[in-house]
């Protein structure tokens, strides 16, 4: 008994990235990430499977607005990820009073950054749910259905932000088991108010209204279960009134190193936007039947998005890893501890993305992955034919997509911002060049031929490569320059053995 309660105790105790191999320690970190975004994909496709059997008409109009979504609460996530590097390099100090000060200081930021985007995101509304091609003169069903949605979403933004910080804080200090306990918890909660409230509650717009208000209350109680349990755990981040001290130095400090990301983020949401908007257009131009539109290729693309969202949660988790541990092993200037675990969690995503595309591709069988979320009669042809279309492009450039995000993430957690920054322009520009232009050099004829769609599916893809290539080459750059930082090789040679008892 003692010894399952040891067990028990180990796995949920924090990692310290800055010991043991790097390889089993990078892993050991991603697995509870793994399995937490892979617990919130399940929720996504049961929320997404709910709405596609009981309200099958306002699928298209809900799934038109992930990219709304992901502009607006991805800033916000990408912020907190921002934030938690600051976390993560004084905690691999040991510096549990300037610790208490960082976190206090986003929790200032997280709250300002809450009023400023609800405000925001209420009043643009309408403008918002034009730019993803939703408009009330043509699809009225849809326009409400995305309307109704969106407003729930960002009436509740407090709960997602809050979540996402208490999330961060907890992974910044070696702890990735925490959020996993609670992000279980509240996606049982949201699906199964999801199934309650779309059950019960009557009419189709106060169906929409349920899901969305499903999700947040989630996200309240997920967030505050999680900071007083957080709170509790730990005594050294207990905060007290002086850690909220105000200092502009600090401030800034913390603005510099968040704000960049999530700003990154938001800049490549306004891609998808576009790309969600060139989505939408596909179905006005060719299945059109006097005031009704029919969502073929909204569905079918949305299916696949959903299906891809959820494989790619591998490389994602991975990414969060090398993040923290390279904010931690940069903390303490462990130079050959950082080239060796670099080199091996790439390894690492080389294995994953064979998993993915192979799995990926055989869901497209018979449209496997159409039938996860639509009633058998709202399947048409036309709607495997479009959502496969868009696996078939994207899925074997998945190694793109993970080379992208594993330079940005190990830039980030060297702290440089820049480029992870730069490269989300790049994405959104070559994203808007070939949203505008791949379709109609493709087919110029006909910009809305099966073909063209093709040419649209490839502008994520395009867009990787451009992320890629501007991350990818600096990363490589500035891994070569620290090799040459003496102040690292000081410490390196002075811990030499530490590090050969580590590794």
């Amino acid at each position: 008994m003692n010894k399952f309660i040891s067990t028990i105790k180990k796995i949920f105790a924090p990692i310290d990235l800055t010991k043991g191999k790097p390889y089993k320690v990078i892993i050991l970190f991603a697995l509870p990430i793994l399995l937490s975004n892979l617990i919130n994909q399940v929720y996504h496709l049961a929320d997404a499977i709910v709405v596609g059997q009981t309200i099958p008409q306002q699928f298209a109009g809900i799934n038109d607005t992930n990219p709304l979504s992901f502009l607006i609460i991805q800033f916000a996530g990408g912020t907190t990820i921002g934030l938690s590097v600051a976390i993560a390099n004084r905690f691999s100090k040991k510096d549990y009073a300037s610790l208490r000060k960082s976190i206090a200081q986003c929790i200032i930021i997280c709250f300002l950054i809450t009023i400023i985007l609800t405000i925001l995101g209420l009043i643009f509304i309408n403008p918002l749910l034009n730019s993803v091609g939703l408009n009330e003169n043509v699809d009225s069903i849809s326009f409400t259905a995305g309307k109704i949605y969106m407003i729930t979403i960002i009436a509740g933004l407090f709960g997602c932000i809050s979540y996402n910080l208490i999330i961060n804080i907890c992974r910044s200090i070696g702890d990735s088991v925490t959020p996993l306990i609670f992000l279980v918890i509240s996606n049982i909660l949201n699906i199964v108010l999801d199934i309650i409230f779309a059950l019960t509650f009557k009419g189709a717009d106060l169906k929409v209204f349920g899901v969305a208000f499903a999700t947040v209350i989630s996200w309240i109680i997920s967030s505050i279960l999680c900071f007083i349990y957080t709170f509790k755990k730990y005594k050294f981040i207990r905060l007290t009134k002086e850690d909220f001290h105000f200092s502009s130095k600090d401030f800034l400090y913390h603005i510099k190193i968040s704000i960049p990301l999530g700003l990154q983020y938001s800049i490549l949401a306004i891609g998808i936007v576009i790309m969600q908007n060139g989505i939408v257009q596909f179905d006005v131009n060719n299945f059109t039947d006097g005031n009704t539109v029919y969502h073929y290729v909204q569905d079918g693309y949305g299916a696949a998005c959903k299906l891809q969202n959820f494989l790619n949660t591998a490389y994602f988790a991975l990414a969060s890893s090398i993040l923290a541990y390279v904010a931690q092993n940069d903390g303490i200037k462990n130079l050959e501890r950082l080239n060796k675990g670099i080199k091996q969690g790439f390894i690492i995503g080389l294995i994953l993305y064979a998993i993915i595309t192979i799995s990926g591709l055989l869901f497209t069988i018979n449209g496997a992955f159409v039938h996860l979320f639509l009633k058998v009669d709202h399947i048409t042809k036309e709607t495997i034919k479009y959502g496969s279309i868009y696996l078939y492009v994207s899925l074997p450039l998945g190694i793109v997509l993970f080379s992208l995000i594993y330079a940005r993430n190990c830039l980030q957690g060297f702290s440089k911002p820049l480029f992870p920054f730069l490269a989300g322009v790049g994405e959104l520009v070559a994203r808007i060049l070939a949203v505008l232009f791949f379709p109609t050099l493709l087919n110029p004829s006909n910009p809305y031929s099966e073909i063209s769609f093709a040419g649209l599916s490839f502008a994520d893809g395009f867009a990787w490569i451009i992320g890629a290539l501007i991350l990818v080459v600096p990363l490589l750059v500035y891994l070569k320059k620290k090799n040459k930082d003496s102040s690292y090789k000081s410490i390196e040679n002075n811990n030499i053995d530490n590090n050969i008892n580590n590794n």
